[in-house]
This record gives structure tokens, sequence and C-alpha cells, in this order.
């Protein structure tokens, strides 16, 4: 397993990066920017395994990437989503790898046949920190760029106690306290969470989980760690405390729902959090 380290992309990695948003946007004539994150997993040795009908279908168009590319899939009330990390090469080829990634993924979205609400690409560099991402809404054909930027969390507010814990077979996660933030008019919600590794192998929290949140729609990721918690390796058994999960939140009098979901497997657990509550 590769290790998940920080990472600031060049110049050439931008250039090429744009390439990609160009064609991207060109294709579903996208309007507008969206801040947030989401990363959700790291490269495992390539092992032969069968593939699912929807990995099956996908690889049609990126059977070179097959490698590198990992799919997920989630089932939320809002409707299913499909997810992408896609691994950039080892090489310097960064791009003519984009150009060529960019016209298969272009006819794969011309041409997706499945019956999924929304896309997200996350394109991860070689050591499994994320450099860019797309959310496209396949039902409107549009396709938000999402920049990966750390909010100004200059409004933060008073943190409110939670103490609410999630088991999965391999994975227990507390939700500690969740602070309410602002940022040019947005509203944000800032969960701390402790993660401890049930499972019997090496693992992140974001190699072996995968989370989302949701009021009356699935809600947009946004960085707001410090130190990425999420990236740090956990011996089974072992604890980290104040991993950061953060959102953009639609209405403040509402509940937010959040869903964690092992990535070996299709099990997943929920919690409701009363935004309403606050010390």
């Amino acid at each position: 397993m590769r290790t998940l380290k920080n990472y600031l992309p060049g110049t050439g990695m931008l250039k090429a990066l744009s390439v990609l948003l160009a064609v991207l946007l060109l294709l579903f004539g996208a309007a507008g920017e969206v801040w947030a994150t989401e990363v959700e997993t790291a490269v495992e040795d390539e092992t032969e395994q069968e593939l699912t009908p929807v990995e099956a279908y996908i690889f049609e168009y990126l059977a070179p990437w097959q490698n590198t590319t990992i799919v997920n899939e989630f089932f939320l009330s809002s409707g299913k989503i499909l997810q992408l990390h896609i691994i950039e090469p080892l090489t310097d080829q960064g791009d003519e790898w984009y150009a060529e990634l960019s016209k298969s993924l272009a006819r794969l979205l011309d041409e997706f046949e499945l019956d999924h609400e929304r896309l997200f690409i996350d394109f991860i560099d070689a050591e499994g920190a994320r450099i860019d991402a797309f959310d496209i809404d396949l039902n409107a054909r549009e396709s938000l760029h999402a920049w990966f930027e750390s909010a100004d969390e200059g409004a933060t507010g008073e943190a409110t106690d939670l103490n609410q814990t999630i088991t999965l077979p391999e994975a227990e996660i507390t939700l500690t306290r969740f602070e309410l933030l602002e940022d040019q008019g947005n509203d944000m919600v800032k969960i701390y969470a402790n993660f401890k590794n049930l499972s019997n192998e090496v693992h992140a929290f974001l190699t072996l989980l995968t989370y989302d949140a949701e009021q009356d729609q699935l809600l947009t990721k946004v960085f707001l760690g410090e130190d990425e918690r999420e990236f740090m390796e956990v011996e089974p058994g072992e604890m980290i405390e104040d991993i950061v999960l953060g959102f953009f939140v639609d209405d403040l009098t509402l509940p937010l729902t959040i869903t964690f979901k092992q990535t070996s497997d299709d099990k997943s657990e929920s919690v409701d959090i009363d935004l309403t509550v606050r010390e």
C-alpha cells in the first residue's frame, strides 16, 4: 500500500489539469465553482479480481488506466453516486497522460448509460494526495470544478459535543463534536471524529472508509483539516483522534445525516446530527 502524504502540484500539473477542465466544461457547458474535497482511498497492490458490472462498464472506456483507477458506488436517498479515483503516473509524462485520459473520459461521459445521479472524479497523485476533482450532475449534464483549498475559518464558533459512535465490522467512528463556520456567506459544519481500526490490517481512515453527508440532498465536502489525519495509517486495534470532516450546509435548521461505508464491501451505518443544538 502506498503511503499517503502531503502534495503540492507544480505548474506543469496544473496546466495539464486545466486542459482536462476545459474538455469537461466544453462537453457539459458547466458554470460556477465549488470548493469541495473528498478523497477516500490509497492504491492497493494490483491483484487479479473479478470486476463488478459497473467496473466492467467503466473500464470499457478506461482500460489503459484500470490498474490505477478505483471505482466506488454510494446509495443515498438523493440517488446513486458513482466515484472514480484516478491515480496519476509515476513518470514525467503528465501532459500526454492527461490528454489521452481526457479523451477517454469525454467519451465515457458522452455515452454514459448507467443510472447514477452524480459522478465524482477525483485525481490522486502517486503518493495518494488529492490533486483535483470534478462533480458532475449526470441528469443536468453539468460539471462543477471542485477546488481543494482550505476555507477561511475566521467565523469559527464554539464547539458542540456529540459523542455519537458508529460501529462497523472493520471500524469504529466516534463523532465527538462539531463547529459551525461561515466562508463568503456559505455555512459549513466542521465535525471532529475519532477513528479506531477494527480490521486486521494497517489502514488510514480514508483507505478503510468512505463518508458522505446529506440534508435534502448530498452535501459538498470541504477541506477544513490542518494535519490531514484522515491519511495517517493506524495499526489494528489502535485509534487516531480528531479527524476533521467538513461540509457546506444547505440549511442550519435541518438535521444532517452522515453515512460511513467500508471500502471493502457495502456495509454502512448512518447517524443524524442536530445542528440546532449548540453550546
